[in-house]
């Protein structure tokens, strides 16, 4: 569900105050903003700094290229930081402050929409009208009123707008079809919008026009249907006019190819996004021709601003999130990220443009395929084969790379391979004189076509190696401290094995001499039941991490290569009592973790039902997943990086689309399940659980 409010700001100017109406579901409250003269003035020297500084950004990038000396922009960076803060509170204030009653109603009309969509999970969205061009340009996220709502993003809609009409032949459709505009870019590298455009699941390639003429676009735009328009290069504002530099000497007013457009529109053209200067006077020529959505600039931004945003925006959107909550969730991240330190106020300057009229479709709607496997969340995953043998718990499981076996570790201190088509048992492993906890496959180092190995830690304090297909037991690594909870294989070289220990320490061995590498510290003696490494090239460009968690209720982030402790994470209990822990009363304690498949997300499940999504760069926790009724014993990634299945001790598997939150759906054991592992294609997922099966679920559409 979705809730719009509309606000309407009219009738006045900053020197002597607006009329306001805020319109909502149920009805309507009118207002009125106090006088704010120091508004204006503020903008103007703020936007003077901002563009001489974005200004010396590009001088330095030619620089660059050149060899030439790049000059400081420390001090100019600093003044325009001062300028953006107090343009930034100032604006706050205004709309805070005011002691006008009429428009305090407005506030908590607004305040109370708000707390009630967030009650019903909803989406909402505030749609500005107003023509005067100042108000437009407000960074209107910044208001104190939105800070505690994630699902709120702000639009601006024309004064004057009609009905959008499309071709009903052409509503129906199975890719996305994007016309890509690569414009005049001297000073602009658009090479890295052109390759990630590439990267999107469109369906069928983006078509490029690399600096073409005015006869090249209209042709396009007469001749074929398009649902994104994406320029890149040089824009500008000329009078009354919004301009596009479409090659070195040749610019484009939307008025130039208006009826192309009009065409376009008609046939489904559903968004355009510019990823150039300043657009909103684009934008406000576009709305003319009463296209449904345009995101714009709404001043110059520097090129890696610009590509960050559409890389973010983009994958969100085609991931599934919704286009106001993908631009919302984009700007965000260039927050966190420190944008606005290097370039103040550039971080929310992507402003969105509709047409009230339309309802924003999704990627899918548009006719594109979400970026994964579509029957992953698409379909029903259904139990094939349930796989007994087992004479007590089944603790761990893992498929092997070819997709070929699946490992499962019992706490009957056997390991079984199976076949994962079939579900026929293969081998039995019986080196183990303990229960077997975790289990993890490589290919052998150094040999990427010979037979994998798998890895197994048990309660009997060893790690053993062992030799696909025929379970040969290759070596035994030499005896751990205590018993072993969690084994992981990754690292650069696919050879390094890490272990997390009973008594809290974490050990890196190599895999194929069995060397003891490393010995971690950092939980102090509470046990570490789950280790996970982050894809090579995923995590950042340090190399990968390795994250322990355990029953201290925190999780470490270690860099893998230096073997420097990166970041702490805290569960929500907040302090560890080391007493509740040995008397038993402590609740909290990571269960399991798991690094998403580009290494960029990471997931825990914990004592406390919860799974937590982290970003593994900065360690900030992006959302929180709730629906199990006990704790969350174990957590797996699909391959194509947008599902998440976990699995716990209230003897259900649940799948979700992590990005969003939604559960997808529910399974189960009769007991309960402590581990889960999705095969290398992501079409199926095998589960162990305390009812000493092992279950083969396969996703059907």
């Amino acid at each position: 569900m979705t809730k719009l409010l509309f606000l309407n700001i009219n009738n006045g100017c900053f020197n002597y105050g607006f009329s306001v109406n805020l319109r909502y579901p149920s009805g309507e409250v009118n207002g009125n903003l106090p006088p704010a003269p120091h508004i204006p003035e503020l903008y103007d020297s703020w936007k003077l700094k901002y563009l001489h500084l974005e200004l010396c950004f590009r001088e330095q990038a030619k620089r660059q290229r050149t060899g030439r000396r790049i000059p400081d922009v420390g001090r100019l960076r600093d003044e325009c930081h001062e300028l953006f803060e107090q343009f930034r509170e100032n604006i706050k204030d205004w709309l805070k402050k005011s002691d006008h009653s009429r428009f305090q109603e407005i506030r908590e009309r607004l305040r109370e929409e708000l707390r009630d969509s967030r009650e019903r999970q909803e989406e909402v969205r505030v749609l500005i009208k107003t023509e005067d061009d100042l108000l437009r340009r407000l960074p209107w996220s910044e208001w104190d009123l939105f800070d505690k709502y994630t699902k709120v993003e702000i639009a601006l809609i024309p004064c004057n707008y009609e009905q959008v009409y499309i071709s009903k032949r052409l509503v129906s459709k199975t890719e996305v079809r994007l016309l890509a505009i690569l414009g005049n870019s001297d000073g602009i590298e658009v090479e890295a919008d052109r390759n990630f455009l590439n990267s999107l699941p469109t369906g069928i390639p983006p078509l490029f026009l690399p600096q073409p003429t005015r006869p090249e676009v209209s042709d396009r735009l007469w001749e074929q249907d398009w649902d994104i328009l994406f320029f890149a290069g040089h824009s500008s504002r000329e009078g009354e006019s919004g301009i596009i530099s479409i090659n070195k000497t040749e610019k484009l007013t939307i008025t130039n190819l208006k009826n192309g457009l009009r065409k376009a529109i008609e046939h489904g053209l559903q968004l355009a996004i510019f990823n150039s200067c300043d657009g909103l006077k684009l934008a406000e020529d576009l709305a003319d021709l009463n296209i449904p959505q345009v995101i714009v600039m709404r001043e110059p931004v520097p090129d890696r601003v610009a590509q960050k945003f559409l890389k973010y925006f983009l994958t969100a959107f085609s991931s599934g999130e919704s286009l106001y909550l993908a631009v919302r969730n984009a700007k965000k991240r260039l927050g966190d990220e420190g944008c606005d330190n290097e370039f103040p106020g550039a971080a929310g300057l992507a402003t969105i443009w509709q047409n009230p009229t339309v309802v924003p479709l999704s990627w899918l709607e548009m006719g594109g395929r979400e970026n994964r496997t579509p029957s992953l969340a698409d379909g029903t995953w259904r139990c094939v084969h349930t796989l007994t043998g087992h004479s007590k718990s089944v603790m761990s499981v893992a498929i092997s790379p070819d997709s070929q076996t699946l490992a499962s570790g019992s706490a009957d201190a056997t390991i079984k391979l199976w076949r994962l088509d079939t579900g026929e048992l293969l081998y039995t492993l019986t080196g183990h004189s303990g229960s077997v906890r975790s289990l993890a496959f490589s290919q052998e180092a150094g040999a990427g076509t010979s037979p994998p190995l798998l890895a197994s830690g048990s309660e009997d304090k060893t790690i053993k190696v062992w030799r696909l297909p025929t379970g040969e037991l290759l070596r035994a690594l030499a005896q751990d401290s205590d018993s072993v909870l969690s084994v992981a294989i990754g690292g650069s070289d696919g050879r390094t094995l890490a272990s997390g220990t009973m008594d809290g320490t974490i050990k890196l061995w190599d895999l194929g001499s069995g060397q003891l590498l490393y010995n971690f510290r950092g939980h102090f003696v509470y046990p570490v039941s789950c280790v996970a490494i982050s894809p090579d090239g995923g995590a950042g460009a340090d190399g990968p991490l390795l994250a322990s968690g355990a029953q201290d209720n925190t999780i470490k982030i270690w860099n893998l290569r230096t073997r420097q402790e990166i970041r702490t994470l805290n569960g929500s209990s907040g302090w560890f009592n080391p007493a509740q822990y040995w008397v038993n009363t402590w609740v909290g304690g990571f269960n399991a973790v798991a690094f998403s498949p580009d290494g960029e997300i990471l997931a825990s499940g914990d004592e406390e039902k919860k799974i937590k999504l982290w970003r593994s760069d900065t360690g900030e926790l992006l959302r929180t997943l709730t629906g199990h009724s006990g704790g969350v014993e174990c957590v797996a990634f699909s391959p194509d990086n947008q599902t998440l299945a976990s699995g716990g001790s209230d003897n259900t598997i649940r799948i979700w689309k992590w990005r969003t939150g939604q559960m997808l759906q529910t399974l189960g054991h009769s007991n309960k399940v402590y581990a889960i592992a999705f095969s290398p294609d992501g079409q199926t997922l095998v589960s162990g659980s305390a009812d000493m099966t092992v279950k083969i679920w396969r996703v059907s559409s």
